[in-house]
């Protein structure tokens, strides 16, 4: 059986890595760390015996994607009402624009 020595190893660093890039709120970072984190686990051999350490691991990743899952959405949801709010505000800009044309016309 191969053992997952490397990637065992490299786990609580690529965990660590996207519990910070969570914290710092950074999406770029976010999706760097999970990248990262991504290549970790797929180089880990699936019939290799896994340490409860490991699971530890994989539990404290599991947690970290969900927290940049919400940090992501909530973001999501800032920028759509941002740009909900600049539609209206383009919208207003427009109709006053259009008013003033009018009596510009009709001078």
């Amino acid at each position: 059986m191969n053992a997952p020595a490397r990637p065992v190893r490299l786990l609580p660093a690529a965990v660590d890595g996207l519990d910070q890039a969570v914290a710092s709120g950074d999406l770029t970072a976010m999706a760097a760390a999970d990248r990262v984190l991504h290549a970790v686990l797929s180089d880990l051999d699936p019939a290799a015996d896994v340490a409860e350490a490991l699971h530890a691991s994989l539990r404290r990743a599991e947690q970290a994607l969900l927290a940049a899952r919400a940090a992501a959405s909530a973001e999501m949801r800032r920028l759509g009402d941002e740009m909900e709010a600049l539609q209206r505000q383009r919208v207003g800009t427009q109709a006053y624009a259009s008013h003033e044309q009018v009596h510009e016309d009709g001078a």
